[in-house]
């Protein structure tokens, strides 16, 4: 995946995050020291946003997805309040 460290908001993601595929908490391990970061990311069509927490508006940079395929998965019940995706990367 590539990842991007951009200064300027996408237009697209400014228009809010309405429509969003997927919001919430991951961890993301950094470019230049290897160590893991708990990120705020919203998954909107081909780009994973990420920022420091869920009030930012200003990306702190975008993985670029085109290709690949993105798939919801539902709630387990195991496990409530946990959503999954996945992404599945183009032939």
């Amino acid at each position: 995946m590539d990842e991007h460290n951009g200064s300027a908001e996408s237009p697209q993601l400014s228009q809010g995050r309405h429509n969003a595929i997927k919001c919430g908490w991951l961890r993301k391990q950094g470019g230049f020291v290897k160590t893991w970061h708990t990120r705020w990311f919203v998954l909107k069509g081909d780009q994973l946003y990420y920022f420091k927490d869920e009030d930012e508006t200003k990306p702190l940079g975008t993985i670029f997805l085109p290709g690949n395929k993105v798939l919801e998965h539902p709630c387990n019940e195991d496990s409530p309040g946990k959503f999954l995706f996945e992404v599945i990367p183009g032939i």
